[in-house]
């Protein structure tokens, strides 16, 4: 007697949406994670992306002074040579 008022006493497993508190729904609880977790590794690609566009400004500055100084050099070796067959 107790298990059948027992039975009929206590809540079906599955309640109608308006009972439902939004923290018990998986997928609600899901979605609200997922744009955390992707926000986060979104931030990490962005912090990437900048600190290799720096580098990659770095290095261009670089190349520039790199070939100024090689186009000085050349300039400097080719009037010296001139110079040796006059």
């Amino acid at each position: 007697m107790d298990g059948d008022s027992e039975s009929s006493a206590s809540p079906s497993p599955i309640e109608p949406h308006s009972r439902r508190s939004s923290s018990e729904i998986p997928r609600k609880r899901r979605s609200k994670d997922g744009p955390s977790i992707l926000g986060g590794s979104m931030r990490d690609v962005a912090r990437v992306l900048v600190s290799r566009e720096r580098e990659t400004m770095d290095l261009k500055r670089t190349l520039y002074t790199i070939t100024e100084q090689l186009k000085a050099e050349r300039q400097r070796a080719d009037a010296a040579e001139h110079k040796t067959r006059e």
